[in-house]
C-alpha cells in the first residue's frame, strides 16, 4: 500500500469485495458465517494502509 492507493482505487476494491463476497457464498467457496470476518479484515487493512500513508512524517509532523 502505498501513494497509488488513490480514493478511486480503494473504492474499486470495496466495490469488488462486497460484489464477489455473495458469489463466492453462493459457490461454497466460503460459508456466510465467515464472508463478513473477510469483508472486515479487508476493509481494516486498506483503512490502516489509507492513515499510514497519510500521516505526516519527519520535518511536516510538526
Amino acid at each position: 500500500m502505498g501513494a497509488g492507493l488513490t480514493p478511486e482505487r480503494r473504492a474499486y476494491i470495496y466495490n469488488v469485495l462486497l460484489t464477489c463476497g455473495p458469489l463466492l457464498v453462493v459457490y461454497g467457496v466460503v460459508s456466510a458465517a465467515v464472508w463478513p470476518l473477510w469483508l472486515a479484515l479487508g476493509g481494516a487493512l486498506l483503512g490502516i494502509g489509507l492513515a499510514r500513508v497519510n500521516t505526516p512524517k519527519g520535518k511536516h509532523a510538526e
